[in-house]
């Protein structure tokens, strides 16, 4: 048997559905819609639903993209940022590891593109990125819901 379960994530408001969907409104310039599809190991299927206000995501593309040393990496890594998620997915995802594959799904549905190194909220409102950006958002993610990451360059 499989059951459908909605998660939202509007305006960093995070809410758990069942059986029945209820839309928030929030009075922001722009908000910037994403939804993932989510599977648990017991076979429950998830819709996270992420909104990212403008706001945030405006403070991630004025902020500093270059990389002069191997240790400016560590700048695009921010959990702070993406911890609604991570709390999310520790609701209905257990383990680690069921936390972990929660996070790869995320990042597998995607779009890969070359591209500069990007913040993770601006990797998931634009929805593309590469491999270092992937990476971003899954340590991000994964460090806010409390498992150790190590990034390797």
């Amino acid at each position: 048997m499989c059951i459908s379960r909605k998660i939202m994530i509007t305006g960093f408001v995070i809410l758990l559905f069942q059986n029945f969907t209820l839309q928030l409104s929030f009075a922001y310039a722009h908000d910037y819609a994403r939804t993932f599809n989510l599977v648990t190991p017991d076979s429950v299927k998830y819709e996270l639903s992420v909104t990212v206000p403008s706001s945030l995501y405006d403070h991630y593309r004025n902020k500093p993209h270059t990389v002069h040393f191997a240790y400016d990496w560590v700048k695009f890594v921010t959990p702070y940022a993406l911890k609604p998620i991570a709390l999310k997915l520790r609701t209905v995802c257990t383990s680690d590891e069921s936390f972990t594959n929660a996070v790869l799904s995320i990042v597998h549905q995607l779009r890969y593109e070359n591209r500069s190194s990007s913040y993770p909220v601006e990797t998931l409102v634009d929805g593309w990125g590469d491999c270092d950006c992937f990476s971003f958002v899954a340590a991000s993610i994964l460090m806010a819901g409390g498992v150790d990451v190590i990034l390797l360059h």
